[in-house]
């Protein structure tokens, strides 16, 4: 792509984020990076690509153009903390043979007979009867 410059009698009172590239220019593609209206991209390289990482980084925690609805940081973290939950069993199964208990997608729980089976609500529930957990699925 393209370097483009516009000139400063084209724009009447140009945006706080314009960036200039010369006393009557503007850089088009680093004001457009600059007042969160373009993402730089990643893969391509290019000689001001710092510059526009930083502008970047700068529209992003101004939270203007494209980046104002992202979410925060500490959103994002809650987020993730959630997925994660979600993730992990809300229940352990105990082999009472073996005396181990697994996490229930554990390809040993398969193997465990009915009556050798028994479940547990937690993994402090687990321990309590004296069941260690398995080297396999290490839940």
């Amino acid at each position: 792509s393209g370097y483009v410059q516009i000139s400063a009698d084209k724009v009447t009172a140009p945006p706080a984020c314009m960036v200039k590239s010369g006393p009557k220019d503007y850089d088009f593609n680093a004001s457009l990076v600059s007042c969160g209206y373009a993402r730089v991209p990643a893969r391509d390289q290019f000689t001001k690509m710092d510059q526009y990482r930083k502008l970047e980084a700068q529209a992003r925690s101004s939270r203007i153009g494209i980046w104002k609805s992202e979410p925060s940081a500490a959103k994002q973290i809650k987020k993730e903390a959630k997925k994660e939950a979600a993730k992990k069993p809300r229940y352990y199964i105990g082999d009472k043979h073996t005396r181990e208990y697994h996490r229930p997608d554990c390809q040993k729980v398969k193997k465990i007979r009915p009556g050798q089976r028994t479940e547990f609500r937690s993994k402090e529930e687990a321990r309590k009867e004296k069941y260690r957990p398995c080297k396999i699925c290490k839940p």
